[in-house]
């Protein structure tokens, strides 16, 4: 539990930011590129993080639980 909370917890964090870099820059090329930059790293870092604390059985678990709920 403590591996997906921390992974929602980085995965709001880069929402965050990029909400944050949204409303400061305006609209434009350069906020979209910091905003979605801001986003791909927060979320590759979160599922870094939740394989380094999450033990196999979880991992697996998350896994079958991705790959049953595909979005289309």
């Amino acid at each position: 539990m403590k591996a997906h909370l921390t992974r929602f917890v980085i995965s709001l964090i880069a929402m965050l930011i990029a909400l944050i870099a949204c409303m400061e820059m305006g609209v434009g090329w350069l906020s979209a590129a910091v905003i979605v930059i801001s986003l791909m790293l927060g979320f590759s870092l979160s599922e870094a993080v939740f394989r380094r604390l999450a033990d196999q059985e979880t991992i697996r678990r998350d896994l079958e639980e991705r790959v049953r709920n595909q979005h289309l």
